[in-house]
């Protein structure tokens, strides 16, 4: 499951893992100033979350949380 908080005017990209355990677990994104750059974060993390559904600590979803956060995303205008 996928989808997005907004607090205080910034946008965070929320992924809900199904662990192999059977448990679910929230994660949240970097801060960002606007949707669009959140849904990119959103992306990513999903790639990252499909894959270690066997890692109660999530920590390839943190490693790439803290990769994302120095990311500048790029849009396309038009």
């Amino acid at each position: 499951m996928v989808s997005r908080a907004i607090v205080k005017s910034q946008h965070f990209a929320e992924i809900t893992v199904l662990l192999d355990n059977g448990e679910l677990s929230t994660f949240l994104g970097p801060a960002r100033k606007n949707r669009p750059e959140a849904l990119k974060d959103c992306l990513e993390l999903r790639k990252v979350a499909v894959k270690c559904t066997d890692d109660l600590k999530l920590l390839q979803l943190k490693k790439r949380k803290m990769e994302l956060e120095d990311t500048t995303w790029t849009m396309k205008l038009g």
